[in-house]
């Protein structure tokens, strides 16, 4: 191609990008290195133009669809090089639940992915992180929205149900693997919850999602539940957490062995379950839950004593005294600052 076709195919790339890439979809020369390079410059495009509306801006091109079909249709969403670009996957599906095509991602999510297009074998592990990445950017994309958490949730469900179904035609050595991802899918949605301030409101959706984390976690689930009724958009509820941090599982034996992870999952339990506690006027087991916390989870809370000192002159009665008033001046910081800290969930 000569210099001038060049610089001609080059500025209308840059203008118009959608129009580019169907032009070469119907010579038969479209690759996927184009599809991404259309799909990020109608990004880059539609940020830096003067339109009101971004998101209207993104519907109208209607540029992650097109993109999708022609993936779909030339086989290359099998390809491993699309599986394992996550830069554009982000873009793609920013450009699909903008575009209101997550149907579209949920069928990548939950359909058989047994080859690639040169007809070796997919890599179970190399299909659960392609999955895992798609199902964490759909949950993210739709979360990011405005009333868009009960429609991530409502997603989430979607793929659990598709996975426990009798009529999922996807192979158990290829399902089971993607578990996993749904684990972390779950997870990010209980970290919204807990930690993110995320405000569900459909109490059906949100029971389901409850009751669906046997099938997405098994070594967590009392401690899940426990931390997700705490937020129940009509009916909260600390009963479970309460069980759950008397029981033998928060022991001070059980404690040690707890990786760092783990015992923070704890001491947030332990904080939304106070504040919970404190605004239904329970003020008896709120004040068990933030005295169990500063006494198991110290370090985790930010709570760690000074060491005091008195300058080795006083009298052994006199350093004992002032050590006690110290602890006691200590206590009631600690507890304070428990209390502030329930305010960020």
């Amino acid at each position: 191609m000569r210099t001038g076709s060049l610089i001609t195919e080059a500025q209308r790339m840059m203008s118009a990008p959608m129009e580019w890439f169907e032009e070469h979809i119907k010579r038969g020369t479209a690759t996927f290195e184009r599809a991404r390079l259309c799909l990020t410059t109608c990004q880059r495009n539609i940020l830096a133009s003067p339109v009101l509306s971004v998101e209207q801006a993104v519907k109208g091109s209607n540029a992650g669809l097109k993109i999708y079909n022609w993936l779909r249709s030339s086989g290359t969403d099998y390809s491993s090089d699309f599986m394992t670009d996550r830069p554009f996957l982000k873009v793609l599906t920013y450009f699909l639940v903008t575009e209101r095509r997550q149907g579209e991602i949920m069928l990548w999510i939950t359909r058989q992915q047994p080859c690639l297009t040169d007809g070796t074998r997919l890599d179970a592990k190399e299909l659960h992180r392609w999955k895992t990445y798609l199902l964490f950017g759909l949950l993210s994309e739709q979360n990011s929205r405005d009333g868009g958490f009960d429609v991530a949730l409502g997603s989430f469900l979607k793929v659990i149900g598709h996975l426990n179904s009798a009529t999922n035609p996807m192979p158990k050595e290829l399902a089971q693997p993607f578990f996993p991802g749904c684990y972390a899918g779950g997870m990010y949605l209980t970290r919204q919850l807990t930690q993110e301030a995320a405000h569900p409101r459909n109490p059906a959706l949100f029971d389901h999602f409850v009751a669906s984390v046997p099938a997405w976690t098994t070594s967590k689930v009392d401690l899940t539940k426990a931390r997700l009724l705490c937020y129940h958009p009509t009916n909260p509820t600390a009963g479970p957490a309460l069980t759950y941090l008397r029981s033998s599982k928060v022991s001070p034996e059980a404690i040690k062995v707890l990786s760092i992870k783990d015992r923070r999952q704890l001491a947030q339990l332990c904080l939304g379950t106070a504040s919970l506690l404190v605004a239904q006027e329970k003020y008896e087991d709120a004040t068990w839950t933030l005295e169990f916390a500063r006494d198991r989870f110290p370090e985790d809370l930010g709570l760690v004593r000074p060491v005091l000192s008195t300058g080795g002159n006083e009298r052994p009665e006199r350093r004992s005294s002032v050590k006690e008033a110290g602890l006691a001046e200590d206590e009631e910081l600690n507890n304070l600052r428990l209390l502030d800290g329930l305010s960020l969930g």
